[in-house]
């Protein structure tokens, strides 16, 4: 996984009492609020944490913001300090209790300490410095305005990293194309052995994301597009005898199902599409299989294919 990936799992994992994971953060009463959900400060300007958490029984909110680099943006900062207690609770819909105090926590790398705490203390900002290595996430700069959390990560909040699995947030819009063929192909059998006709891409994405309702649109759209394009590959290439991606209106049709086959067929025709799964995931991640449009396993007629979404990529969020 990612940083970004490994960072939400981790925290909504703590936050959510995980077996193998801290359960302080459950104890003291966080639960996750948004996922790159967009608000505006005091000033009208945006602001997009990577994950918030609140406590109504801390009366606290946590604005987190992961950097896998050694850089802060100095203008991102100046936005997070202008935020107050009335833009938690109107625009963010932070409860009146959680919103009464809050802190914006830069979380990073542990090499890239001398970094991060020179790109805070440039703008004089009191924010939490917490950094990952080895061993668990550390408070490296300055404090929580909660003492309880502040001695959470003093010295370090030991974490197995080897426990921290995709369980809420399997993908995101810097995934790999392969990688989301993996969460997507065991999908696609599931909802055959459903008998479905029709699966519509926001369903899909809601079905592979279980965190899916708390995400900001920046976090929705990035996943959207991943997705679609794995889907249209998929359905124009090894899938292309089972799929049709409508790309206008943003679904898959299942136009051939190993089930609807008589009993006796049915065990051989499964086992080729399991065939099927695994060739595209090998092409993905091998660079075989491209948006050229090359048909690589199947070659059936071209009146099959659906629309296509050319262009849609994923991109990184900008903020």
């Amino acid at each position: 996984m990612s940083f970004s990936l490994t960072m939400l799992n981790l925290w909504i994992g703590m936050c959510r009492g995980v077996v193998g994971l801290p359960r302080d953060l459950k104890s003291l009463g966080y639960q996750e609020k948004g996922i790159e959900y967009r608000f505006v400060n005091q000033d009208l300007e945006e602001v997009v944490p990577d994950l918030m958490l609140a406590s109504e029984q801390m009366r606290h909110t946590l604005l987190l913001e992961w950097k896998s680099g050694a850089n802060t943006e100095a203008d991102q900062l100046r936005r997070y300090s202008r935020v107050n207690q009335k833009d938690l609770q109107t625009k963010a819909f932070i409860s009146p209790s959680a919103a009464r105090s809050h802190d914006v926590t830069v979380v990073g790398r542990d090499e890239h300490a001398d970094r991060l705490r020179m790109g805070l203390d440039a703008g004089g900002y009191a924010f939490p410095l917490l950094l990952a290595d080895g061993e668990g996430l550390a408070l490296s700069h300055n404090q929580f305005q909660i003492h309880q959390v502040t001695n959470l990560f003093s010295p370090r909040l030991s974490i197995n990293w080897d426990r921290v699995a995709s369980l809420f947030v399997p993908l995101d819009g810097d995934s790999a194309l392969w990688e989301v063929a993996e969460v997507l192909a065991p999908k696609i059998l599931h909802y055959m052995s459903e008998r479905r006709p029709q699966v519509a891409l926001e369903q899909i994405c809601a079905d592979i994301c279980n965190t899916w309702g708390i995400m900001g649109q920046p976090a929705k759209e990035a996943l959207r597009r991943r997705v679609r394009k794995v889907l249209s590959l998929a359905a124009r290439q090894h899938f292309r005898a089972y799929l049709r991606w409508v790309g206008d209106v943003g679904r898959i049709e299942i136009v051939a199902n190993p089930l609807d086959l008589e009993p006796d067929k049915r065990t051989v025709a499964y086992r080729k599409l399991k065939t099927v799964q695994k060739k595209f995931i090998e092409g993905l991640s091998t660079g075989r299989a491209t948006d050229s449009g090359e048909q690589l396993e199947l070659h059936l007629d071209s009146t099959n294919i659906g629309t296509d979404d050319a262009g849609t990529g994923g991109a990184r969020r900008q903020r």
